[in-house]
């Protein structure tokens, strides 16, 4: 499995995760996307079955919960292909697995993994997210907060209207 790109800059990035080589392959096998992957199939934030291009080949009624491509419909049966999410960064590193369905299990299917791939993706942290604008009880200063993933002191920079001076204030990190 090949993942692209690894350190996506933005705070929503496509991920396209690609496979050759997988001998045998089934419609039903699939792509789970884990945050991170901790020896535990059933623990994945999003997946798409290969060759249907959504969970237990059938779409969502609304949408998908995770935006996808499938590019792999026509080449999936030969052992390659390609799909990609389109994923937030959720302040953790996500890794992609290709994972065969193999046995139900107490009603549950149970699965194997196929191929992991070597590197996961890692947003660059420190990037805002999550911005909110609060009154304070003192009309003339404004709360402003973000998760960041960053452990530096955060600035605001903000200008005053009617005036064309910046200026900076340094918060504080919880």
């Amino acid at each position: 499995i090949s993942v692209s790109p690894l350190f996506p800059n933005e705070t929503y990035a496509n991920i396209t995760v690609s496979w050759i080589g997988v001998d045998s392959p089934a419609a039903d096998d699939w792509i789970g996307a884990y945050c991170p992957f901790q020896n535990d199939t059933t623990a994945f934030i999003t997946y798409i079955e290969v060759g249907t291009g959504a969970p237990y080949g059938k779409p969502y009624p609304y949408g998908p919960y995770i935006p996808y491509v499938n590019s792999s419909a026509s080449t999936w049966a030969d052992g390659h292909g390609n799909v990609t999410f389109s994923l937030p960064d959720i302040r953790c590193n996500y890794e992609f697995l290709y994972l065969r369905r193999s046995a139900e299990q107490n009603g549950a299917s149970t699965s194997t993994v196929i191929a992991q791939g070597a590197d996961p993706v890692t947003f660059k942290f420190g990037q805002p997210i999550g911005v909110h604008l609060a009154y304070t009880h003192d009309p003339t200063e404004m709360r402003v907060s973000w998760n960041s993933g960053s452990t530096a002191l955060p600035i605001v920079s903000y200008r005053p209207r009617g005036s064309n001076a910046l200026f900076q204030a340094q918060g504080g990190t919880t």
